[in-house]
């Protein structure tokens, strides 16, 4: 994106844009485990997260061995053997769940985090999990899933924050599967929506020919790449519209999306509002309320 984006004339850039998600969690087990000693061999069809609270751990998945110790967090991927042990008492804070970004597109894969994360601040972490905990075990809660919904996504949004903070160290080729692959090819939409990009350089990422490769994406994730890459960039416009004065044709082409008329006629055919109406709505929904209060003083 241009710096004349990043720094608009008569635009606050620091201006949030709205919060729009379409993950889907599902939460197996939450639960904290003490131990004298430990002798885990498994492998499971959902996500494991688990946080070393106390002791020391010796972690392999996929053949690749790893020390835990208290204040790290261990992440076990689906349908891969892992093991844990460890000869000495020690606690764990663990979870199992499932959460889909799109369809076909676990959220773990699209940010592929290491299998053992350090936490510099560990407590923080821990007291997040706890209040997950807090949430799933409480049973007479008539709002228990949007509690523990609301917690396992904060320690989601911790884990990313520390993985980012550590330099988005990535997770080891062995513990990849064929799902991974392809989310390489996700992950480059979204770092490079703003440039050209064909169907032909994106299966060039994982050399596949690109009839084979639209094929076997569309099977996976039940869109085609270019139709993947142009939500990408229709996001990525709204977000523009929301935080932005710049001009359709200026969010256009920062966005890949060529020209304002273009732009214009796909936003109407896939949102029902043309940009200018999208961006006057959430001026209005951002203006509202204030402009009310203010009225009844």
């Amino acid at each position: 994106m241009s710096d004349r984006l990043h720094h608009a004339s008569g635009t606050d850039a620091h201006t949030p844009s709205t919060v729009q998600t379409d993950t889907r969690l599902t939460m197996y087990v939450a639960e904290e485990a003490a131990y004298s000693k430990l002798n885990i061999r498994n492998s499971h069809p959902y996500w494991i997260v688990s946080c070393v609270v106390e002791g020391e751990v010796v972690t392999e998945t996929a053949g690749i061995a790893n020390t835990a110790r208290a204040g790290d967090v261990m992440i076990h991927p689906p349908h891969i053997p892992f093991s844990e042990q460890s000869d000495t008492p020690g606690v764990h804070l663990w979870c199992a769940f499932q959460t889909e970004y799109a369809p076909g597109l676990e959220l773990l894969r699209l940010y592929p985090l290491p299998l053992v994360i350090r936490f510099d601040d560990p407590v923080s972490f821990q007291s997040a999990f706890r209040r997950l905990l807090a949430a799933w075990t409480n049973g007479s809660s008539g709002f228990r899933d949007l509690r523990v919904t609301a917690g396992t996504y904060e320690l989601l949004g911790l884990l990313l924050e520390q993985w980012e903070f550590l330099g988005r160290p990535l997770r080891a080729e062995e513990a990849r599967t064929e799902q991974d692959r392809h989310t390489v090819v996700i992950r480059y939409m979204m770092d490079h929506y703003a440039e050209k990009l064909s169907r032909g350089r994106l299966a060039a990422l994982i050399h596949l020919h690109p009839v084979y490769f639209d094929r076997i994406f569309l099977e996976r994730f039940q869109v085609t790449p270019m139709q993947m890459l142009r939500d990408i960039r229709l996001r990525q416009s709204m977000k523009l519209l929301e935080s932005t004065n710049e001009t359709l044709h200026a969010i256009a082409l920062a966005c890949g999306l060529g020209d304002a008329p273009y732009f214009n006629r796909l936003f109407h055919k896939t949102l029902g509002q043309t940009p200018g109406e999208y961006r006057e709505q959430i001026r209005q929904a951002r203006g509202h309320y204030a402009n009310g209060k203010e009225g009844e003083a």
